[in-house]
């Protein structure tokens, strides 16, 4: 399908990049970012970025270090674009506004022009836009280039969204990062979802884990499922009770099933309402807007009378409990429960996957602990 928007024409910021090289011949580091794919097609660039970038814009380019010596224009070549970090890139020339991971071949830009034109009889002030562009291009150009280049100067103002895209493959997957006066070498991976783990570690009391947001922004919120939860045989459940919810075992133990499962949590962060559903919040003082998050997860307990495929801690149905002291109790640890719920020297996989406050749903990933 096709969809337009109008887009003023100062909004071109693009048109006229250009970059002060002042670099030595020595790389800066290396860095990994991603192609991120993007809800309504194509993909963007996206990822931390190194101290040096905080206060200047970053942008990708495929030209050679040693060729990046003064001022000018630096593209990504391959796709004939501008490609700055954590935006949507923008064709170099001559459609500022198309997504370049959507232009394949010159049928693309046949396509696209067509639709161009089909959208300038509509608008008047496009049709306009045509005429002044025409009269200016027809003076120095036969009448079918006057005609293209016309056609080209008006989509720049013409939110365009393509039939196909890129296929990942055809992706940069190195290019040189240029921020400020210094050189990056960037490695790129194609990623189809913004959220991912990039590593676990299990603690006497929790785990840690690291996963990337692409689409983070400051006051993201996060909440994890468990899948296909852990049930507490009906043997150990009073145990349980007794023991991590001491004072209100008796009321809980009327619920039918008991399940363990799992959810984020670290000092630095706060759990409150976005939309009325409850979400962790991390709080990264240094870099509001960092795309790799370090947290925490605990154990915490699911009262249900349904049989449950999945569970969130902090968001459930009114009828159902759950609890989170876990994270309170000093004499609480993974041995801990073990013993207490028929688990002791039982290794048991649980499967985990994190949502955004942003309507993203993270790649389940598992954690083994042996109790």
């Amino acid at each position: 399908m096709h969809g337009q928007r109008i887009l003023p024409i100062r909004n071109i910021k693009y048109a006229f990049l250009g970059v002060l090289i002042l670099f030595s011949q020595v790389l800066a580091g290396e860095i990994t970012l991603y192609w991120l794919k993007l809800r309504d097609g194509g993909y963007k660039v996206v990822g931390d970025l190194p101290r040096e970038c905080k206060y200047t814009n970053a942008y990708l380019t495929d030209m050679p270090k040693k060729k990046i010596k003064r001022r000018r224009i630096l593209p990504v070549k391959s796709l004939n674009a501008i490609v700055p970090v954590n935006k949507e890139p923008i064709m170099f020339d001559p459609m500022f506004f198309i997504n370049p991971t959507a232009i394949t071949s010159k049928e693309d830009i046949k396509e696209f022009l067509e639709y161009v034109d089909t959208v300038k009889e509509k608008d008047e002030r496009l049709k306009e836009l045509y005429e002044k562009y025409y009269k200016s291009y027809i003076q120095s150009y036969p009448e079918d280039v006057a005609r293209k280049k016309a056609l080209l100067s008006v989509g720049k103002s013409v939110r365009y969204k393509p039939k196909k895209w890129i296929s990942p493959e055809k992706l940069p997957k190195e290019l040189n990062l240029l921020c400020g006066r210094k050189v990056f070498k960037a490695h790129l991976q194609v990623k189809e979802n913004p959220i991912f783990v990039k590593s676990v570690k299990v603690k006497n009391k929790y785990i840690e884990v690291q996963f990337i947001d692409l689409n983070r922004k400051k006051d993201t919120g996060y909440d994890l499922i468990t899948i296909s939860p852990l049930l507490v045989e009906d043997e150990h459940k009073i145990n349980v009770l007794k023991t991590f919810v001491p004072s209100m075992w008796k009321r809980l133990s009327t619920y039918r099933y008991l399940y363990i499962g799992g959810f984020l949590y670290d000092t630095n962060g706060i759990i409150g309402q976005i939309d009325n559903e409850t979400y962790f919040t991390p709080i990264i003082q240094d870099m509001p807007d960092r795309k790799t998050i370090s947290s925490k997860i605990y154990f915490g307990f699911y009262l249900t009378d349904e049989m449950k495929k999945e569970i969130s801690i902090y968001n459930l149905p009114d009828e159902d409990f759950s609890s989170t002291g876990s994270v309170v109790m000093a004499y609480y640890n993974h041995k801990k429960l073990g013993e207490v719920g028929g688990l002791k020297g039982k290794e048991i996989v649980f499967v985990f996957k994190i949502i955004s406050s942003n309507g993203d749903t993270g790649t389940p990933f598992e954690v083994k602990i042996k109790f």
